[in-house]
């Protein structure tokens, strides 16, 4: 029975140990991306707000997690640093996205849309980008600028949208029942209208 307890006490002392070490983990990695001005060479955001985060949908998370390249500090510079595999977690999302008009992103297809990935909530958080609200407005960052529409040869729909009936009933009325882009077009199988698989297909 001593026997017993002394091991039970044993484990317990190195599991008290042991958790520091994650939490400080966490608190090195804050102690300078916690600094939401923190940029890298390149003037590229490499901060964050903390609070945001660990009231987000990844809070839970540890910075390891994700950004499983980084093993210790000093870390390698931001270029050489692996990029971040959202799929690892969120497979069926992103092979609903192979194959669609969005697959081929020179931008991180999963951030464009759904924005930071520290501050990603839940869809139907008002904070959230693809909140039924705000979704006109995070489609429109792309599908509003008229030099990507000209680019890929599409109208500028955006303003289109904004001034149609869905439109008014969305922004002006708030109804979250009013169609926005996603319930014609879908969310990560988005295909041209021009493929007979498109929900948009004549």
């Amino acid at each position: 029975m001593k026997r017993a307890s002394t091991i039970t006490l044993t484990l317990g002392a190195l599991l008290v140990l042991a958790a520091p070490r994650v939490t400080q983990a966490e608190t090195d990695c804050l102690a300078c991306h916690g600094d939401k001005s923190m940029q890298d060479a390149a003037g590229h955001s490499i901060g964050m707000d903390a609070d945001v985060f660990h009231s987000s949908l990844h809070g839970v998370l540890k910075c390891g997690d994700c950004h499983t390249s980084i093993k210790d500090y000093p870390h390698p510079d931001p270029d050489k640093i692996a990029p971040v595999k959202c799929e690892s977690c969120h497979a069926e999302q992103a092979s609903k996205l192979v194959g669609s008009v969005h697959a081929n992103r020179a931008e991180h297809p999963c951030t464009s849309c759904h924005g930071d990935a520290h501050a990603i909530f839940p869809k139907s958080d008002p904070r959230s980008a693809v909140y039924p609200l705000n979704i006109p407005r995070t489609c429109g960052n792309c599908h509003g600028n008229d030099s990507i529409a000209r680019k890929h040869g599409l109208p500028n729909v955006y303003p289109m949208y904004i001034d149609s009936i869905h439109g008014f009933a969305l922004s002006r009325e708030g109804l979250l029942v009013a169609a926005n882009c996603q319930s014609c077009h879908g969310s990560h199988h988005i295909l041209s209208h021009t493929d007979p698989q498109s929900p948009t297909s004549k």
